[in-house]
Protein backbone atom coordinates (compact mmCIF):
# COMPACT_ATOMS: atom_id res chain seq x y z
CA UNK A 1 0.00 0.00 0.00
CA UNK A 2 1.31 3.42 -0.95
CA UNK A 3 2.46 5.84 1.71
CA UNK A 4 1.31 9.35 0.92
CA UNK A 5 2.90 12.61 2.14
CA UNK A 6 6.25 10.88 2.22
CA UNK A 7 8.23 13.94 1.13
CA UNK A 8 8.22 17.45 2.57
CA UNK A 9 7.76 19.02 -0.88
CA UNK A 10 4.76 16.76 -1.49
CA UNK A 11 3.11 18.02 1.71
CA UNK A 12 3.78 21.65 0.78
CA UNK A 13 2.42 21.31 -2.76
CA UNK A 14 -0.69 19.46 -1.59
CA UNK A 15 -1.38 21.95 1.19
CA UNK A 16 -0.94 25.01 -1.03
CA UNK A 17 -3.04 23.50 -3.81
CA UNK A 18 -5.89 22.42 -1.54
CA UNK A 19 -6.01 25.76 0.28
CA UNK A 20 -5.96 27.63 -3.05
CA UNK A 21 -8.82 25.61 -4.52
CA UNK A 22 -10.92 25.81 -1.36
CA UNK A 23 -10.37 29.57 -1.23
CA UNK A 24 -11.46 29.94 -4.85
CA UNK A 25 -14.49 27.78 -4.14
CA UNK A 26 -15.52 29.84 -1.10
CA UNK A 27 -15.18 33.10 -3.05
CA UNK A 28 -17.21 31.66 -5.90
CA UNK A 29 -19.95 30.44 -3.58
CA UNK A 30 -20.16 33.82 -1.82
CA UNK A 31 -20.56 35.68 -5.10
CA UNK A 32 -22.87 33.17 -6.82
CA UNK A 33 -26.06 33.07 -4.78
CA UNK A 34 -28.10 31.64 -7.67
CA UNK A 35 -26.80 28.09 -7.14
CA UNK A 36 -29.34 25.71 -5.60
CA UNK A 37 -28.61 23.13 -2.91
CA UNK A 38 -28.29 20.32 -5.48
CA UNK A 39 -25.83 22.39 -7.49
CA UNK A 40 -23.85 23.24 -4.37
CA UNK A 41 -23.51 19.59 -3.37
CA UNK A 42 -22.55 18.62 -6.93
CA UNK A 43 -19.90 21.35 -7.08
CA UNK A 44 -18.44 20.25 -3.74
CA UNK A 45 -18.25 16.63 -4.86
CA UNK A 46 -16.73 17.65 -8.17
CA UNK A 47 -14.05 19.70 -6.41
CA UNK A 48 -13.34 16.92 -3.89
CA UNK A 49 -12.83 14.30 -6.62
CA UNK A 50 -10.65 16.67 -8.61
CA UNK A 51 -8.47 17.39 -5.58
CA UNK A 52 -8.04 13.67 -4.89
CA UNK A 53 -6.76 13.23 -8.46
CA UNK A 54 -4.37 16.13 -7.93
CA UNK A 55 -3.07 14.60 -4.68
CA UNK A 56 -2.51 11.27 -6.45
CA UNK A 57 -0.60 13.06 -9.21
CA UNK A 58 1.65 14.94 -6.77
CA UNK A 59 2.48 11.67 -5.03
CA UNK A 60 3.38 9.94 -8.32
CA UNK A 61 5.34 13.02 -9.34
CA UNK A 62 7.42 12.92 -6.16
CA UNK A 63 8.04 9.19 -6.56
CA UNK A 64 9.33 9.72 -10.09
CA UNK A 65 11.70 12.47 -9.03
CA UNK A 66 13.01 10.32 -6.18
CA UNK A 67 13.87 7.23 -8.16
CA UNK A 68 10.73 5.20 -8.97
CA UNK A 69 11.31 3.75 -12.45
CA UNK A 70 8.04 1.90 -12.87
CA UNK A 71 6.37 4.59 -15.01
CA UNK A 72 9.31 6.01 -16.94
CA UNK A 73 10.27 2.90 -18.89
CA UNK A 74 9.65 3.02 -22.64
CA UNK A 75 8.68 -0.46 -23.68
CA UNK A 76 9.39 -1.80 -27.13
CA UNK A 77 6.84 -4.51 -27.61
CA UNK A 78 6.61 -5.89 -31.14
CA UNK A 79 4.27 -4.08 -33.50
CA UNK A 80 1.21 -6.22 -34.07
CA UNK A 81 0.86 -5.34 -37.76
CA UNK A 82 -1.88 -7.86 -38.52
CA UNK A 83 -3.90 -6.79 -35.49
CA UNK A 84 -3.45 -3.12 -36.44
CA UNK A 85 -4.86 -3.65 -39.93
CA UNK A 86 -7.74 -5.67 -38.52
CA UNK A 87 -8.54 -2.84 -36.09
CA UNK A 88 -8.37 -0.24 -38.88
CA UNK A 89 -10.77 -2.14 -41.15
CA UNK A 90 -13.08 -3.05 -38.26
CA UNK A 91 -13.41 0.59 -37.22
CA UNK A 92 -14.15 1.68 -40.79
CA UNK A 93 -16.99 -0.83 -40.84
CA UNK A 94 -18.11 0.23 -37.37
CA UNK A 95 -18.04 3.89 -38.43
CA UNK A 96 -20.45 3.13 -41.29
CA UNK A 97 -22.64 1.10 -38.93
CA UNK A 98 -22.92 4.08 -36.54
CA UNK A 99 -23.95 6.41 -39.36
CA UNK A 100 -26.43 3.82 -40.61
CA UNK A 101 -27.87 3.38 -37.11
CA UNK A 102 -28.41 7.13 -36.73
CA UNK A 103 -30.21 7.19 -40.09
CA UNK A 104 -32.29 4.13 -39.17
CA UNK A 105 -33.45 5.81 -35.94
CA UNK A 106 -34.37 8.93 -37.88
CA UNK A 107 -36.38 6.88 -40.40
CA UNK A 108 -37.97 4.30 -38.08
CA UNK A 109 -38.77 6.49 -35.09
CA UNK A 110 -39.07 10.00 -36.49
CA UNK A 111 -40.43 9.14 -39.95
CA UNK A 112 -37.57 10.80 -41.81
CA UNK A 113 -38.07 10.25 -45.55
CA UNK A 114 -34.55 11.14 -46.71
CA UNK A 115 -32.07 8.71 -48.24
CA UNK A 116 -28.91 7.80 -46.34
CA UNK A 117 -26.82 10.36 -48.23
CA UNK A 118 -29.49 13.04 -47.85
CA UNK A 119 -29.70 12.18 -44.15
CA UNK A 120 -26.12 13.36 -43.66
CA UNK A 121 -27.54 16.88 -43.75
CA UNK A 122 -28.58 16.24 -40.15
CA UNK A 123 -25.01 17.06 -39.14
CA UNK A 124 -25.12 20.51 -40.70
CA UNK A 125 -27.14 21.65 -37.68
CA UNK A 126 -24.16 21.16 -35.37
CA UNK A 127 -20.50 22.20 -35.63
CA UNK A 128 -20.11 20.28 -38.89
CA UNK A 129 -21.84 23.08 -40.75
CA UNK A 130 -19.22 25.60 -39.62
CA UNK A 131 -16.32 23.36 -40.63
CA UNK A 132 -17.80 22.81 -44.08
CA UNK A 133 -18.30 26.54 -44.64
CA UNK A 134 -14.65 27.18 -43.72
CA UNK A 135 -13.57 24.40 -46.10
CA UNK A 136 -15.62 25.91 -48.91
CA UNK A 137 -14.88 29.62 -48.50
CA UNK A 138 -12.24 29.95 -45.76
CA UNK A 139 -12.93 32.49 -42.98
CA UNK A 140 -15.37 35.20 -44.09
CA UNK A 141 -15.89 38.17 -41.77
CA UNK A 142 -19.34 39.24 -42.93
CA UNK A 143 -21.98 39.21 -40.14
CA UNK A 144 -23.47 36.01 -41.55
CA UNK A 145 -20.22 34.02 -41.34
CA UNK A 146 -18.12 35.79 -38.70
CA UNK A 147 -18.74 33.08 -36.10
CA UNK A 148 -16.88 30.55 -38.26
CA UNK A 149 -13.75 32.16 -36.81
CA UNK A 150 -14.34 30.28 -33.55
CA UNK A 151 -13.41 26.98 -35.24
CA UNK A 152 -9.82 25.89 -35.84
CA UNK A 153 -8.56 25.41 -39.42
CA UNK A 154 -6.77 22.03 -39.65
CA UNK A 155 -9.89 19.90 -40.16
CA UNK A 156 -11.47 22.23 -42.79
CA UNK A 157 -8.16 22.36 -44.70
CA UNK A 158 -8.09 18.55 -44.87
CA UNK A 159 -11.73 18.51 -45.99
CA UNK A 160 -10.83 20.89 -48.82
CA UNK A 161 -7.93 18.66 -49.79
CA UNK A 162 -9.91 15.41 -49.91
CA UNK A 163 -12.81 17.15 -51.66
CA UNK A 164 -10.76 17.01 -54.86
CA UNK A 165 -11.70 13.33 -54.88
CA UNK A 166 -15.36 13.44 -53.82
CA UNK A 167 -16.48 16.88 -55.04
CA UNK A 168 -18.94 17.04 -52.12
CA UNK A 169 -17.82 18.74 -48.93
CA UNK A 170 -20.20 16.85 -46.63
CA UNK A 171 -19.22 13.43 -47.99
CA UNK A 172 -15.54 14.45 -47.94
CA UNK A 173 -15.78 15.42 -44.26
CA UNK A 174 -17.62 12.20 -43.40
CA UNK A 175 -15.00 10.05 -45.13
CA UNK A 176 -12.21 12.03 -43.47
CA UNK A 177 -13.67 11.48 -40.00
CA UNK A 178 -14.09 7.77 -40.70
CA UNK A 179 -10.46 7.43 -41.76
CA UNK A 180 -9.14 9.28 -38.72
CA UNK A 181 -11.42 7.31 -36.37
CA UNK A 182 -10.00 4.07 -37.74
CA UNK A 183 -6.48 5.47 -37.64
CA UNK A 184 -7.02 6.62 -34.04
CA UNK A 185 -8.06 3.11 -33.01
CA UNK A 186 -5.00 1.66 -34.72
CA UNK A 187 -2.58 4.11 -33.13
CA UNK A 188 -4.32 3.79 -29.75
CA UNK A 189 -3.60 0.08 -29.91
CA UNK A 190 0.07 0.73 -30.70
CA UNK A 191 0.33 3.28 -27.88
CA UNK A 192 -1.31 1.02 -25.31
CA UNK A 193 1.09 -1.78 -26.27
CA UNK A 194 3.89 0.33 -24.82
CA UNK A 195 2.44 -0.22 -21.34
CA UNK A 196 0.08 -3.21 -21.63
CA UNK A 197 -0.12 -6.59 -23.30
CA UNK A 198 -2.24 -7.31 -26.39
CA UNK A 199 -5.35 -8.34 -24.47
CA UNK A 200 -5.33 -5.23 -22.30
CA UNK A 201 -4.68 -2.97 -25.30
CA UNK A 202 -7.69 -4.50 -27.05
CA UNK A 203 -9.82 -3.61 -24.03
CA UNK A 204 -8.87 0.01 -24.55
CA UNK A 205 -9.86 -0.25 -28.22
CA UNK A 206 -13.20 -1.74 -27.21
CA UNK A 207 -14.00 1.26 -25.05
CA UNK A 208 -13.01 3.59 -27.88
CA UNK A 209 -15.99 2.05 -29.69
CA UNK A 210 -18.56 1.82 -26.90
CA UNK A 211 -18.10 4.82 -24.62
CA UNK A 212 -21.06 7.20 -24.81
CA UNK A 213 -20.42 9.98 -27.35
CA UNK A 214 -17.84 8.02 -29.39
CA UNK A 215 -20.29 8.33 -32.29
CA UNK A 216 -18.96 11.89 -32.62
CA UNK A 217 -15.78 10.33 -34.02
CA UNK A 218 -17.84 8.94 -36.91
CA UNK A 219 -19.66 12.10 -37.96
CA UNK A 220 -18.11 15.10 -39.78
CA UNK A 221 -16.51 16.77 -36.76
CA UNK A 222 -12.87 17.39 -35.78
CA UNK A 223 -12.89 14.93 -32.83
CA UNK A 224 -11.36 12.00 -34.71
CA UNK A 225 -8.55 14.12 -36.15
CA UNK A 226 -7.88 15.67 -32.74
CA UNK A 227 -7.68 12.28 -31.02
CA UNK A 228 -5.46 10.85 -33.77
CA UNK A 229 -2.96 13.71 -33.53
CA UNK A 230 -2.95 13.49 -29.71
CA UNK A 231 -2.15 9.77 -29.85
CA UNK A 232 0.55 10.13 -32.50
CA UNK A 233 2.22 12.97 -30.57
CA UNK A 234 2.52 10.86 -27.42
CA UNK A 235 3.48 7.72 -29.33
CA UNK A 236 6.33 9.49 -31.12
CA UNK A 237 7.53 11.02 -27.85
CA UNK A 238 7.48 7.63 -26.14
CA UNK A 239 9.48 6.24 -29.07
CA UNK A 240 11.93 9.17 -28.58
CA UNK A 241 11.20 10.68 -32.00
CA UNK A 242 10.95 14.02 -30.26
CA UNK A 243 11.07 16.55 -33.08
CA UNK A 244 8.35 14.71 -34.98
CA UNK A 245 6.30 14.48 -31.81
CA UNK A 246 6.46 18.25 -31.39
CA UNK A 247 5.58 18.89 -35.04
CA UNK A 248 2.53 16.62 -34.80
CA UNK A 249 1.71 18.31 -31.49
CA UNK A 250 1.68 21.65 -33.32
CA UNK A 251 -0.80 20.20 -35.80
CA UNK A 252 -2.91 19.08 -32.84
CA UNK A 253 -2.85 22.64 -31.52
CA UNK A 254 -3.89 23.81 -35.00
CA UNK A 255 -6.92 21.49 -34.79
CA UNK A 256 -8.55 22.31 -31.46
CA UNK A 257 -7.99 24.84 -28.67
CA UNK A 258 -7.27 21.98 -26.26
CA UNK A 259 -4.69 20.54 -28.66
CA UNK A 260 -1.92 22.73 -27.26
CA UNK A 261 -2.21 20.77 -24.00
CA UNK A 262 -0.20 17.89 -25.53
CA UNK A 263 2.73 20.10 -24.57
CA UNK A 264 2.10 19.22 -20.91
CA UNK A 265 2.91 15.48 -20.95
CA UNK A 266 5.91 16.07 -23.21
CA UNK A 267 7.28 18.82 -20.99
CA UNK A 268 6.73 16.66 -17.90
CA UNK A 269 8.56 13.71 -19.48
CA UNK A 270 11.48 15.96 -20.48
CA UNK A 271 11.79 17.63 -17.06
CA UNK A 272 11.49 14.32 -15.21
CA UNK A 273 14.18 12.67 -17.30
CA UNK A 274 16.47 15.71 -17.00
CA UNK A 275 16.23 15.46 -13.20
CA UNK A 276 16.56 11.69 -13.01
CA UNK A 277 19.36 11.31 -15.55
CA UNK A 278 22.12 13.89 -14.90
CA UNK A 279 24.29 12.32 -17.61
CA UNK A 280 21.60 12.99 -20.24
CA UNK A 281 20.44 16.33 -18.87
CA UNK A 282 21.53 18.33 -21.93
CA UNK A 283 19.54 16.05 -24.26
CA UNK A 284 16.37 16.39 -22.21
CA UNK A 285 16.72 20.16 -21.78
CA UNK A 286 16.97 20.47 -25.56
CA UNK A 287 13.85 18.32 -25.87
CA UNK A 288 12.07 20.50 -23.34
CA UNK A 289 12.94 23.57 -25.44
CA UNK A 290 11.67 21.81 -28.55
CA UNK A 291 8.19 21.58 -27.01
CA UNK A 292 7.93 25.30 -27.84
CA UNK A 293 7.12 24.09 -31.37
CA UNK A 294 3.70 22.89 -30.19
CA UNK A 295 2.15 26.32 -29.40
CA UNK A 296 3.03 27.41 -32.93
CA UNK A 297 -0.16 25.62 -34.00
CA UNK A 298 -2.17 27.86 -31.69
CA UNK A 299 -0.21 30.89 -32.89
CA UNK A 300 -1.18 30.00 -36.47
CA UNK A 301 -4.84 30.09 -35.49
CA UNK A 302 -4.41 33.40 -33.64
CA UNK A 303 -2.68 34.82 -36.72
CA UNK A 304 -5.77 33.94 -38.77
CA UNK A 305 -7.91 35.79 -36.23
CA UNK A 306 -5.64 38.82 -36.49
CA UNK A 307 -5.52 38.75 -40.30
CA UNK A 308 -9.31 38.53 -40.53
CA UNK A 309 -10.30 41.02 -37.81
CA UNK A 310 -7.22 42.86 -36.56
CA UNK A 311 -7.64 41.11 -33.18
CA UNK A 312 -5.76 37.88 -32.49
CA UNK A 313 -8.30 36.98 -29.79
CA UNK A 314 -11.46 37.85 -31.71
CA UNK A 315 -12.67 34.25 -31.31
CA UNK A 316 -13.10 34.80 -27.57
CA UNK A 317 -15.67 37.60 -27.86
CA UNK A 318 -17.40 35.81 -30.74
CA UNK A 319 -17.73 32.65 -28.65
CA UNK A 320 -19.39 34.64 -25.89
CA UNK A 321 -21.71 36.52 -28.25
CA UNK A 322 -22.96 33.39 -30.04
CA UNK A 323 -22.87 30.68 -27.38
CA UNK A 324 -22.47 32.60 -24.11
CA UNK A 325 -19.17 30.81 -23.46
CA UNK A 326 -16.12 32.08 -21.61
CA UNK A 327 -13.61 30.51 -19.25
CA UNK A 328 -14.85 29.76 -15.76
CA UNK A 329 -14.55 27.16 -12.98
CA UNK A 330 -15.26 23.49 -13.59
CA UNK A 331 -17.21 23.07 -10.34
CA UNK A 332 -19.34 26.09 -11.26
CA UNK A 333 -20.15 24.32 -14.53
CA UNK A 334 -21.19 21.19 -12.63
CA UNK A 335 -23.54 23.17 -10.40
CA UNK A 336 -24.99 25.07 -13.38
CA UNK A 337 -25.54 21.87 -15.36
CA UNK A 338 -27.28 19.98 -12.55
CA UNK A 339 -29.49 22.91 -11.55
CA UNK A 340 -30.56 23.36 -15.17
CA UNK A 341 -31.17 19.64 -15.57
CA UNK A 342 -33.42 19.46 -12.52
CA UNK A 343 -35.29 22.59 -13.63
CA UNK A 344 -35.82 21.35 -17.19
CA UNK A 345 -36.82 17.78 -16.32
CA UNK A 346 -40.43 18.96 -16.26
CA UNK A 347 -42.45 19.67 -19.38
CA UNK A 348 -41.94 21.20 -21.89
CA UNK A 349 -38.12 21.18 -21.62
CA UNK A 350 -37.53 17.61 -20.45
CA UNK A 351 -35.57 16.75 -23.60
CA UNK A 352 -33.03 19.44 -22.67
CA UNK A 353 -32.52 17.69 -19.34
CA UNK A 354 -32.37 14.18 -20.84
CA UNK A 355 -30.15 15.05 -23.78
CA UNK A 356 -28.00 17.93 -22.58
CA UNK A 357 -27.75 18.78 -18.88
CA UNK A 358 -27.98 15.44 -17.08
CA UNK A 359 -25.75 13.46 -19.50
CA UNK A 360 -23.16 16.24 -19.15
CA UNK A 361 -23.20 15.94 -15.35
CA UNK A 362 -23.15 12.14 -15.43
CA UNK A 363 -20.20 12.08 -17.84
CA UNK A 364 -18.20 14.58 -15.76
CA UNK A 365 -18.64 12.56 -12.57
CA UNK A 366 -18.00 9.24 -14.32
CA UNK A 367 -14.67 10.47 -15.68
CA UNK A 368 -13.65 12.01 -12.36
CA UNK A 369 -14.41 8.75 -10.53
CA UNK A 370 -12.46 6.81 -13.15
CA UNK A 371 -9.42 9.03 -12.71
CA UNK A 372 -9.64 9.01 -8.89
CA UNK A 373 -8.91 5.29 -8.96
CA UNK A 374 -6.72 5.10 -12.06
CA UNK A 375 -4.49 8.08 -11.21
CA UNK A 376 -2.77 5.87 -8.63
CA UNK A 377 -1.50 3.53 -11.35
CA UNK A 378 -1.35 5.24 -14.75
CA UNK A 379 1.65 7.26 -15.89
CA UNK A 380 1.95 10.56 -14.04
CA UNK A 381 2.13 12.65 -17.23
CA UNK A 382 -1.28 11.27 -18.24
CA UNK A 383 -2.80 12.34 -14.94
CA UNK A 384 -1.28 15.82 -15.21
CA UNK A 385 -2.55 16.12 -18.77
CA UNK A 386 -6.04 15.10 -17.63
CA UNK A 387 -6.03 17.65 -14.79
CA UNK A 388 -5.40 20.53 -17.19
CA UNK A 389 -7.70 19.14 -19.88
CA UNK A 390 -10.61 18.64 -17.50
CA UNK A 391 -10.23 22.02 -15.81
CA UNK A 392 -10.22 23.86 -19.16
CA UNK A 393 -12.74 21.75 -21.09
CA UNK A 394 -15.32 21.60 -18.30
CA UNK A 395 -14.57 25.12 -17.11
CA UNK A 396 -16.44 26.60 -20.08
CA UNK A 397 -19.25 28.70 -18.59
CA UNK A 398 -22.07 27.48 -20.84
CA UNK A 399 -20.88 23.95 -21.53
CA UNK A 400 -23.03 21.92 -23.92
CA UNK A 401 -20.60 19.22 -25.07
CA UNK A 402 -19.01 17.55 -22.03
CA UNK A 403 -19.33 13.92 -23.27
CA UNK A 404 -17.87 14.88 -26.66
CA UNK A 405 -14.94 16.75 -25.13
CA UNK A 406 -14.13 14.06 -22.57
CA UNK A 407 -14.34 11.09 -24.92
CA UNK A 408 -11.56 12.75 -26.96
CA UNK A 409 -9.33 13.03 -23.88
CA UNK A 410 -6.57 10.48 -24.46
CA UNK A 411 -5.61 9.84 -20.78
CA UNK A 412 -8.99 8.26 -20.00
CA UNK A 413 -8.19 5.23 -22.19
CA UNK A 414 -5.13 3.90 -20.31
CA UNK A 415 -7.13 4.71 -17.17
CA UNK A 416 -9.97 2.47 -18.34
CA UNK A 417 -7.52 -0.30 -19.22
CA UNK A 418 -6.11 -0.14 -15.69
CA UNK A 419 -9.58 -0.09 -14.11
CA UNK A 420 -10.91 -3.04 -16.08
CA UNK A 421 -8.20 -5.53 -15.14
CA UNK A 422 -10.92 -7.01 -12.97
CA UNK A 423 -13.00 -9.15 -15.37
CA UNK A 424 -16.29 -8.64 -13.55
CA UNK A 425 -15.84 -4.90 -13.51
CA UNK A 426 -14.98 -5.02 -17.21
CA UNK A 427 -18.19 -6.90 -18.00
CA UNK A 428 -20.33 -4.55 -15.91
CA UNK A 429 -18.72 -1.45 -17.41
CA UNK A 430 -19.04 -2.85 -20.94
CA UNK A 431 -22.78 -3.46 -20.55
CA UNK A 432 -23.29 -0.08 -18.92
CA UNK A 433 -21.36 1.73 -21.66
CA UNK A 434 -23.31 -0.01 -24.43
CA UNK A 435 -26.64 0.89 -22.83
CA UNK A 436 -25.62 4.51 -22.27
CA UNK A 437 -24.19 4.74 -25.79
CA UNK A 438 -27.42 3.52 -27.37
CA UNK A 439 -29.39 5.99 -25.26
CA UNK A 440 -27.12 8.92 -26.07
CA UNK A 441 -27.10 8.03 -29.76
CA UNK A 442 -30.90 7.99 -29.72
CA UNK A 443 -30.93 11.38 -27.95
CA UNK A 444 -28.64 12.74 -30.67
CA UNK A 445 -30.80 11.35 -33.49
CA UNK A 446 -33.87 12.79 -31.72
CA UNK A 447 -32.10 16.19 -31.53
CA UNK A 448 -32.43 16.41 -27.77
CA UNK A 449 -29.84 19.18 -27.59
CA UNK A 450 -26.92 16.75 -27.96
CA UNK A 451 -23.94 18.62 -29.42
Amino acid sequence: MKTYFKYKLEIIIDAVGIVAFISIYVLWRIHDSAVNMAGTLASLLSLALFLIICVHFVHEWMLLWHGDKSKTVIYNRGNKTAASWTIFVAFLVYDFFVLLLIHFIRVAVFKDTTTFIEGLNLYLGIDSGYYLKIAEQWYVTTPEYIYDLVFYPAYPLLIKGINIIFNNYLISATVLSALFYAASATMMYQLLLLDFDHKAAMRGIKYLAILPATFFFAIPMSESLFLFLSIVTIYLARKEKWIWACIVGALCAFTRSLGVLVLIPLAFIAITNAIRNPGERKKWIIRLLLTAIIPLGTCGYLLINYERTGNAFAFSSLEYEKWGQSMGLFFDTTAFQLDNGLADIQQPYYTNALGLWLPNVACCFAVLLLMVFASKTIRAENTLWFIFYYALAIGVTYLISAPRYLVACLPIYPAIVEMTKNKRLDVVLTVLCILCSVYYLFAFAARWEVF
